[in-house]
């Protein structure tokens, strides 16, 4: 955890009897110490970074609030950015080594719209 403090997940989004299209949305797990992690998820849709994972993280009540644009938890700052409305999002994951030196990873999502459901 200390050399890559983070994991990569993907939902894929099964569409017309395939069982995978592409993926849906990106979570990400943070490690920034021994028993302390914190999850961001990210589409072309939705983004959320919490420190407790529990529930749905695409309930519109929990994503796409103003202040999940930015945040800094522990080592980590993310921030969101939109290239295209409502198609096109960055993530930026800034890590802190604790040493001076700061870590950055880049990711792009593009969603793909479907006029029959609306994705």
């Amino acid at each position: 955890k200390s050399d890559m403090p983070f994991s990569i997940l993907a939902t894929h989004y099964p569409w017309g009897g395939r069982d995978v299209t592409g993926v849906d949305y990106l979570t990400l797990e943070l490690y920034d110490s021994v028993d302390v992690t914190y999850w961001a998820y990210f589409s072309s849709k939705f983004r959320l970074f919490e420190a407790d994972p529990a529930g749905d993280p695409t309930d519109p009540s929990r994503v796409n609030k103003p202040s999940d644009i930015s945040s800094t938890r522990g080592k980590f700052t993310l921030t969101f950015g939109q290239v295209h409305p409502n198609l096109e999002y960055t993530l930026e994951v800034a890590i802190d080594e604790g040493n001076g030196d700061v870590r950055t990873l880049t990711f792009k999502m593009r969603g793909e719209q479907d006029i029959d459901e609306g994705r």
